[in-house]
């Protein structure tokens, strides 16, 4: 385009679907569809509100540019013209990419695709305009580029709109009528103009001719396949886009035929079409939608129109082989266009009637097996309804209906939906708006949109939703249901569905979601919560330009009452704390607890740290009060640390790091004091950056030692497998345990090479303890999997890489992974799922400690889990604890789960676990952790030996 310018639904039963369904009668008064017309223009204003208010500001603005052309304002003509060009682009782009964002589905993707092409074309037009400004004219320019992608995304999104929508044979027949209009086309343009362009060099010209031959051949190949897909044809959507095309390929043939003999002037009337067709393609595709005709007689037209496309195409072929035959007999790339034509005329034929053959002898078969069917349906009908009213479910059946609000009219309902809602069947079917009308407030625009894109895409509905029950009380149901199209295309739509009660379910969940978010003894928010919470309120302090402050409480001296009253009054005097802690800030704040006897106050909407600190005073006034504990008055003092949000880089991670470096600064100034965080506190950072460069030193010098625990089978007392645990032997310090550096590796990233280490080193030693004797093949040894490491890229390879090295089956290794690592979306469908596929062994580590939802467990396929040690250490002693733990095992029984309990130490706690059914465990009772070398030991029978005699 570089030389453009002058610069050149009824009663049924369910098993009743293929007969003629009759609406059931309902009363259609005037004032049901006013509201009903009322509610879909509203829908239809509020989806275009975007793409009009564009327009709104676009169209006069280019009107302008328009006229400034005309009148020559200034004397700037070719000013004018390029700007109206460029506000045509950008507004075409700017008007389908919103209707893109704002649509769903297939016809998102269609919007998307010509967004796109118009995308294209404005940046190749502000190429242009770059272009004229430096005077470089020639052929081929960047600009071109830009221009000539207009046509291939818009060809594709052509293509997606037939994909699926007709039969294969009839898809592949819209293929070859576009490519056959496309060459019919090519030759016409080409004995046109063909022999002037001669002179333009090769490339020169095949980009000149281009321009006409792509724009009108995407309008003649668009326009097969919208008849096609037997879209109602109405000056809008997909035909307007067509229209803008066609004018753009017109425009081209008239620009090029003047340009022949003499470059058209700037402001031409042919250049105006250039922006009126690209505006019209932008908001053709804004109003693009999958529409079938509305009436017989548009069908029919459609029908004809279609199939008169590509005869043309033939005819005006042959005729042009003939014509230029007559006078020259050479043959030419026009001559080969039109015989291209021709000839796929042909194969469409041959494919069409191929396909039609093989359909009359499926017809034939079918005719005999629609007999034997007919024979067998009567009796299949009867049992099927007797089962379909039997299931603990209620059986329905939909048929679409654009005048019932959620777009379709129950033909048939089981009676079990009375013992559901309490409605019986007959009520829904006498009163489509019943339905509709039972769903909860809140949920009934995500279950109207369900329902709507259900019947428009043909997408099996799955909804969760709430509905008002006869009696008052609110029912949870799963919705689940199919459509389908009863006889021929264009036939009525059928859902058939399934409506189940999930309310206990529901209760469940919201149950195990509030356990898992919140601290078991005071019910103030965990640590997984809080900082949750945290992390939403910095986004909407950046949001809302205000500060966030952050105090980390601890209870000074708070061991002294466990060691003299007990951890029962400990755990009193916390419930106490955390109860007066609630009372005393504001309604916004969010109270935690963070273990222990340290707690979080997240207070959002601060002015300053003014405000922080005496919220502070607040709260060590209100604690300070005297607390009766078994018959005594404690009074009890904080030690508070305050952070404030600084700056828009401040995560939670650091600001919780900086309130616990704060509080620990008032614990050091003599407790019963706050501090507010100040960065002369970073010297203890510096003393972990320095602990940082040791630890990576040692990871890459493999300076870090496993020891191993065994995991034994409590049925016969054997040691099945062991689990690696992995010591830093450091030079000054010693044997560093891992809670002292794990943390710190988690923080920094260097938990993937450590982990990375640990599964090389623990499957190095196993193959080495196989090859010796040591151990039976079938021995297992567990590996801790940090969530940050496996949704590393490539990590179900690495691990697939360190089992080949050493040797070993995929099933001796088991990867011990956390609650949270179940909540990352990325590993649903990566690497855990590929480690599964492999044979290695998924185990959840400390159940019940993290963010459990039961769904994760169908999602995940995971064979054990293992009971954290604080639920082991109180059973038998404490109700709550053996709950758990009772519950665990039969949560894991129902899976086909393993459970490996840990932490076990006393007898006690193994007999109430092999009475309780646990299969395995692991703790101080069997053996404590030991180095590689002294697992031969364990394994020839001394602690097993051990074992039984104290169990005796």
């Amino acid at each position: 385009m570089a030389a453009r310018t002058n610069d050149l639904a009824a009663d049924a039963g369910p098993f009743e679907l293929t007969d003629p369904l009759t609406p059931p009668s309902r009363p259609d008064t005037s004032k049901d569809r006013r509201r009903s017309a009322l509610a879909g223009a509203w829908s239809e204003a509020r989806d275009r509100a975007t793409v009009r208010r564009l327009l709104i500001v676009g169209l006069p603005v280019l009107g302008v540019l328009m006229l400034l052309t005309a009148s020559d304002a200034g004397g700037q003509v070719v000013l004018w013209e390029n700007a109206h060009w460029t506000v045509a682009g950008l507004l075409a782009a700017a008007v389908a990419a919103s209707a893109a964002h704002r649509s769903r589905g297939v016809e998102r993707r269609l919007r998307g695709l010509v967004a796109l092409g118009a995308a294209s074309w404005a940046v190749g037009q502000l190429c242009w305009d770059l272009q004229t400004a430096m005077a470089y004219f020639s052929v081929p320019a960047p600009s071109d580029i830009g221009y000539l992608f207009l046509v291939v995304p818009v060809i594709v999104a052509l293509a997606l709109a037939v994909h699926g929508r007709t039969p294969r044979a009839e898809e592949y027949a819209v293929y070859l009528d576009a490519t056959a209009i496309f060459l019919a086309i090519t030759a016409v343009i080409l004995a046109a103009y063909g022999d002037q362009l001669a002179g333009l060099g090769l490339l020169a010209a095949g980009v000149t001719v281009a321009y006409p031959i792509l724009h009108l051949a995407t309008a003649g190949a668009g326009l097969v396949s919208l008849l096609a897909t037997r879209a109602a044809v109405r000056l809008s959507g997909g035909y307007l886009l067509l229209v803008g095309f066609a004018m753009l390929g017109f425009a081209w043939v008239e620009w090029l035929r003047q340009a022949l003999v003499a470059l058209p002037p700037a402001g031409s009337v042919v250049n105006y079409v250039f922006s009126v067709g690209i505006v019209c393609v932008g908001i053709g595709a804004a109003g693009w939608r999958f529409e079938d005709s509305s009436d017989g007689t548009s069908r029919r037209a459609t029908t004809i129109v279609h199939g008169a496309l590509p005869l043309t195409a033939l005819i005006g072929s042959a005729a042009l082989i003939i014509v230029r035959h007559a006078s020259t007999p050479e043959i030419g790339l026009v001559d080969l266009a039109a015989l291209g034509a021709i000839l796929l005329a042909g194969v469409r034929q041959t494919l069409l009637v191929h396909e039609r053959g093989r359909l009359l002898d499926d017809s034939g078969r079918a005719r005999e097996e629609l007999e034997e069917a007919l024979v067998q349906r009567a009796a299949a009908d009867s049992r099927y309804q007797v089962l379909v009213e039997r299931v603990p479910a209620a059986v329905y059946i939909d048929v679409a209906d654009p005048d019932v609000s959620d777009g379709g009219r129950l033909a048939y309902m089981s009676p079990q939906i009375e013992s559901i809602l309490g409605y019986p069947a007959e009520a829904f079917l006498a009163d489509p708006e019943l339905w509709p009308g039972l769903i909860h407030p809140d949920d009934r625009k995500a279950a109207f949109a369900a329902y709507h894109e259900h019947w428009a895409t043909d997408r099996p509905l799955r909804a969760d939703y709430r509905m008002h029950a006869r009696d008052g009380s609110l029912v949870w149901v799963h919705d689940e249901a199919y459509s389908m199209t009863e006889g021929p295309a264009g036939g009525r739509r059928v859902s058939q569905g399934l409506l189940v009660d999930t309310t206990d379910q529901k209760r469940l969940e919201e149950q195990l979601l509030h356990d898992a978010l919140h601290d078991p003894l005071t019910g103030l928010a965990n640590r997984v919560l809080f900082r949750d919470h945290v992390e939403r309120a910095l986004a909407g302090r950046r949001r809302r330009g205000t500060k966030v402050a952050l105090l980390f409480v601890d209870l000074d001296d708070f061991k002294v009452v466990n060691d003299s009253l007990g951890h029962k009054a400990g755990d009193r005097l916390l419930i106490e704390v955390a109860n007066r802690l609630t009372a005393v800030i504001r309604a916004g704040d969010i109270a935690a607890r963070q273990g222990g006897d340290e707690f979080t106050v997240l207070l959002d909407l601060v002015r300053s740290v003014d405000d922080a600190v005496a919220s502070a005073e607040r709260i060590a006034t209100e604690l300070r009060r005297p607390i009766e504990l078994e018959g005594r008055s404690i009074v009890i003092t904080l030690s508070v640390g305050i952070a404030l949000a600084t700056d828009a880089e401040t995560d939670a991670d650091d600001l919780l790091a900086h309130a616990d470096a704060a509080m620990y600064a008032a614990k050091g100034q003599g407790k019963a004091r706050y501090a507010v965080f100040d960065p002369a506190m970073r010297v203890r950072a510096r003393s972990r950056l320095q602990m940082e460069v040791e630890l990576r030193t040692a990871i890459d010098q493999e300076a870090l030692e496993l020891h191993y625990q065994p995991i034994v089978e409590l049925a016969s007392n054997r040691i099945v497998g062991f689990e690696a645990l992995v010591r830093w032997r450091h030079a000054e310090h010693g044997l560093i345990l891992p809670n002292a550096f794990i943390p710190l590796a988690e923080a920094t990233g260097l938990i993937v090479p450590l982990g990375r280490l640990v599964t090389r080193s623990a499957c190095r030693e196993l193959r080495a303890w196989i090859d010796n004797g040591s151990c039976r093949g079938d021995l297992t040894v567990s590996v801790n999997v940090s969530p940050r490491q496996a949704v590393e890229p490539g990590f179900a390879a690495e691990v697939a890489e360190i089992l080949a090295t050493t040797s070993l089956q995929p099933s001796s290794l088991i990867l011990e992974i956390t609650e949270s690592l179940m909540l990352h979306e990325s590993v649903a469908s990566g690497s855990l799922r590929q480690l599964h596929e492999m044979g290695v062994q998924l185990v959840v580590d400390d159940f019940g400690t993290g963010f459990s939802a039961l769904e994760y467990f169908k999602r995940f396929a995971v064979q054990g889990l293992k009971i954290d040690r604080s639920f082991i250490a109180g059973l038998g002693r404490s109700r709550e604890d053996t709950a758990i733990v009772s519950a665990t095992l039969a949560f894991a029984s129902a899976l086909g789960l393993s459970v490996t309990a840990e932490g076990v130490e006393t007898t006690d706690q193994l007999d109430r676990l092999r009475a309780l059914g646990c299969q395995q465990a692991q703790g101080y009772l069997f053996a404590r952790p030991v180095p590689a070398a002294e697992v031969p030991g364990l394994l020839e029978g001394a602690v097993a030996l051990a074992l039984l005699s104290r169990a005796s």
